[in-house]
């Protein structure tokens, strides 16, 4: 089994430890409105103790439940009017075994619900899935998607194609979750949170993605519009949409809290 080194180690244990003192001792400071920010967090620590065991496969798990973190303190920080009274972090509801990550009660208005997914598609080589791409003809022909193997073009590729397949498929997910959870929730706002290191997948591409997902059609120029027209056959899908926003988050690994913050994608605009 694959084990953090021991420089990696204290590495992630300095990180660890910033986080506690920040986002951990925000979370705390704010048990009033998030009352049961306990069970987020000790599934954090509970992530955080089995890394430090040498299961490296977990570091995976750990930056997703860090996500879940971020998204809560970034929730509790938000001043805007209306303010949340009230979050709780994977609550039951009554009828569904299912579980949105955070519910959330505002002032006034409806409430909102929140998935929290993060993208970060394994390192691998898929210059043959590229190039059996370009030979069956699945790229617009009014796209030009250029990559070069020798600059880690197969690479790039395999991330931008495997994060716009888990965008689709965490979006099914989610609305299958909106119509079995939610369908006797009358006011209510829901949300489908995405995280990025920022270097595996960018904001341009969530866009093109929220574009299709709206408007039934693909953006002009969308390098994936076909292969992703393929996709969504095969798996016989068709959107519901009942995700009201997609959201963006961007925090490359090495940093605690997230660079960039969007709670809701807009979509591109039309090029005349």
């Amino acid at each position: 089994m694959a084990s953090l080194s021991e420089e990696s180690k204290e590495r992630f244990k300095e990180f660890v430890e910033k986080t506690k003192k920040d986002l951990i001792a925000y979370v705390k400071a704010n048990s009033d409105r998030f009352h049961n920010a306990d069970k987020l967090l000790n599934r954090y620590h509970d992530v955080v103790s089995r890394v430090l065991k040498q299961r490296l496969t977990t570091l995976r798990e750990f930056h997703e439940v860090h996500n879940e973190l971020c998204t809560a303190a970034v929730i509790l920080e938000d001043k805007t009017e209306p303010n949340v009274t009230n979050l709780e972090y994977e609550p039951k509801i009554d009828g569904c075994d299912k579980r949105f990550d955070f519910h959330v009660v505002m002032s006034k208005g409806p409430v909102r619900y929140i998935e929290v997914k993060t993208i970060h598609p394994m390192s691998q080589d898929d210059w043959d899935k590229y190039q059996a791409a370009l030979k069956k003809r699945r790229f617009p022909s009014d796209t030009h998607l250029i990559l070069d193997n020798e600059w880690l073009g197969s690479e790039l590729y395999h991330n931008a194609y495997a994060a716009r397949g888990k965008m689709l498929d965490y979006t099914l997910i989610a609305e299958e979750q909106i119509e079995k959870c939610l369908s006797n929730v009358k006011e209510k706002v829901t949300f489908l949170a995405l995280f990025t290191n920022g270097f595996h997948w960018h904001l341009d591409e969530l866009e093109d993605f929220v574009f299709f997902y709206f408007k039934g059609i693909h953006f002009p120029g969308d390098p994936f519009a076909q292969m992703e027209d393929y996709d969504v056959k095969e798996k016989k899908s068709q959107f519901r949409r009942t995700i009201d926003h997609f959201a963006y988050f961007r925090r490359p690994k090495t940093e605690m809290k997230p660079n960039k913050v969007i709670w809701s994608v807009k979509l591109p605009c039309i090029p005349y």
